[in-house]
């Protein structure tokens, strides 16, 4: 007896689709190959083996296309998923991210997380600078405001705190902060546990400005921010 040409299809069908069972594609030559394995297996007077191993790599071909198939419907059902979760995150920090602004007094106090940031006074016009040789001077139309602050790191960990940590906004358009302007002068330092740090920040503002404003962003992953209106 010979061997039936379906079962020799069938065979070569069968090990195509196992081969590319793990993509969706697979799935066609083991379906193929399954046909003419039954085929090939109703047949008389014909050698059965290249058939039965035909039958058989087609349904494990088979068998494993369904799998792929059906984990990537639940991964594309987890991925709308997560894409509606991190839109609802997304809107959540943009909504924490607003924040009212909050007319503030000297000594008023807020937490960044763990780090206690104390304004203890302001100078919104700041004269008494050092300007023996005339490069201090502010721009034409411009003064400069001063800010007293003091950083206490409540946290169990080192913090590192900073002036760029605050930004300034003269009637909503950003000012830029000035260095130097005394031996006061504030930049950075990193702060061990239990300790504090105090020192002046400085920035020119427009003569004219209506409104003064300070923002301390106190927690990264949510963006939310203190806003303090000193004018």
């Amino acid at each position: 007896m010979k061997q039936s040409g379906f079962g020799i299809a069938s065979l070569i069908l069968g090990i195509v689709g196992l081969v590319f069972s793990c993509f969706i594609v697979g799935i066609i030559p083991a379906f193929l190959g399954l046909i003419f394995a039954i085929i090939a297996l109703c047949q008389k007077n014909t050698k059965n083996g290249m058939a039965i191993a035909g039958l058989i790599c087609s349904i494990i071909g088979i068998v494993f296309s369904a799998i792929i198939i059906l984990l990537g419907i639940a991964g594309s059902g987890n991925t709308s998923q997560t894409v509606s979760t991190n839109k609802k995150q997304e809107e959540v920090r943009s909504s924490s991210a607003q924040t009212e602004s909050t007319m503030i007094s000297p000594g008023y106090s807020f937490d960044a997380n763990g780090v206690t940031v104390t304004i203890n006074d302001f100078n919104l016009d700041f004269t008494d600078y050092d300007d023996n040789y005339g490069l201090y001077a502010p721009s034409t139309g411009k003064k400069y405001i001063c800010i007293e602050v003091t950083f206490t790191n409540n946290a169990k960990t080192d913090r590192y705190v900073s002036s760029i940590d605050f930004q300034c906004y003269a009637d909503d358009s950003i000012c830029d902060e000035k260095y130097g302007l005394d031996s006061d002068s504030f930049i950075g330092t990193s702060l061990s546990s239990g300790r504090k740090t105090s020192g002046r920040i400085y920035y020119e503002v427009p003569e004219d400005a209506q409104s003064i404003e300070l923002e301390y962003e106190t927690d990264f992953w949510t963006d939310h921010k203190e806003i303090m209106k000193l004018q």
